[in-house]
């Protein structure tokens, strides 16, 4: 565990909600000499503090929609799941990867144009691997909000709405190429996106510019190692009832307002909500969770989680 100093607890926190900031536009936030907040980030990088810088967009505006599958295996071998792990990296549209503890032992995030092309996409993936699957299910993402990290170092809650469901928008494959890099990279210069993508500085400047005005890019984010500070990663599954539209907001507002949830998830599936936390231990969870049940006790049928301890992949590309 790496003790954070007030300083870079500063940095990581603006660099959770805007990874592409300047080292001087940082600076002026941190009342820091632009030159110490470099140093202060290639530091927070070397020492795996933050192990990348990842972006959101608006799926929903390029005809996409995010599906989720939820897996628990069985009599699974270390080489079985060395060959689940590598085929599902392999799959262009699985933007998130990952394991854990709990009622799942690994959920799958993929985006795809219809349901269908995810059906194809499941059913694949179950018929090679079968022998190894013991439950199964699926949901449809229907909206997802991301929050501040304000448990690092506290701040205005200001909530990230993902998708707008306005039109769809066409967008061409400059456009495309610049989006898949700032997947891989959020925080890459200009410069050097150019380079990978054959445009001119100008361009990919004036193009990142507009995908950020239409609100195609949402935001770009610093991937942070939890594990080097003390916290771990905990998704919970909430199957509601009699749900009313106050109450859907009340609910809604009660994990906006905990600085631990960072990501929170409306879905159509087995469950209607899965808010994300970012937390340093089991008993805060459960706490939190408890408040939860005191609060909506009429409203809750159940409540099931998982820690999340490794992700293999967070790359939704277009």
């Amino acid at each position: 565990m790496i003790k954070l100093s007030q300083k870079d607890r500063k940095i990581l926190a603006i660099l959770s909600i805007n990874a592409r900031a300047t080292y001087s536009q940082i600076g002026v936030k941190t009342r820091m000499h632009k030159d110490t907040v470099a140093y202060r980030i290639k530091q927070l990088e070397k020492n795996s503090i933050i192990y990348g810088y990842t972006a959101f967009f608006d799926y929903s505006l390029l005809g996409y929609r995010v599906y989720k599958i939820y897996i628990k295996f069985k009599g699974l071998k270390h080489e079985d799941h060395e060959q689940i792990i590598d085929y599902l990296k392999k799959q262009k549209n699985v933007g998130w990867l990952a394991e854990g503890n709990g009622s799942w032992d690994m959920i799958i995030g993929v985006n795809e144009y219809n349901v269908q092309d995810f059906y194809t996409l499941k059913l694949a993936f179950e018929s090679k691997f079968s022998y190894n699957i013991a439950e199964i299910s699926t949901s449809t993402q229907i909206q997802a909000y991301f929050y501040p990290r304000t448990y690092i170092y506290p701040s205005h809650r200001e909530e990230v709405i993902l998708y707008s469901n306005r039109k769809n928008i066409v967008i061409d494959k400059k456009d495309k190429d610049i989006l898949t890099e700032l997947a891989v990279n959020s925080r890459n210069s200009i410069i050097n996106i150019a380079d990978k993508t054959k445009l001119s500085v100008r361009t990919v400047g004036y193009r990142i510019n507009q995908l950020e005005k239409r609100k195609v890019i949402l935001q770009c984010r610093a991937s942070i190692n939890l594990e080097k500070i003390n916290h771990i990663f905990i998704k919970a599954f909430i199957k509601l009832h009699d749900i009313t539209t106050e109450t859907r907001r009340k609910i809604l507002l009660f994990f906006r307002q905990n600085n631990n949830v960072v990501h929170n998830v409306e879905s159509l599936g087995e469950w209607e909500l899965e808010p994300e936390f970012e937390i340093e231990n089991i008993s805060e969870f459960h706490r939190i969770l408890n408040e939860f049940r005191v609060r909506f006790s009429s409203n809750i049928i159940r409540i099931d989680s998982m820690i999340i301890n490794k992700e293999h992949k967070y790359r939704y590309v277009p």
